[in-house]
């Protein structure tokens, strides 16, 4: 119940509903997800190492990178 309050709260603010993706845009309806967004998804940051955090988003952005350059 809490958590159904606190999601009609951000929905409510501006900053919050701005930076939620539309129905049925982005990369999904494209033809699925990234490269980096299947790169997040596998990515626990609870279980990483500061080093490992930094490798993490170095590879991302790498990914990030070469799908840019494939468009």
């Amino acid at each position: 119940e809490q958590a159904g309050a606190a999601a009609r709260i951000a929905d409510d603010l501006p900053l919050f509903r701005a930076a939620r993706p539309a129905a049925g845009g982005g990369s999904a309806a494209a033809g699925g997800s990234s490269p980096v967004e299947r790169a997040l998804a596998e990515i626990n940051p609870d279980e990483l190492t500061p080093k490992e955090a930094l490798d993490a988003l170095y590879r991302l952005r790498a990914l990030r990178e070469e799908d840019d350059g494939e468009s």
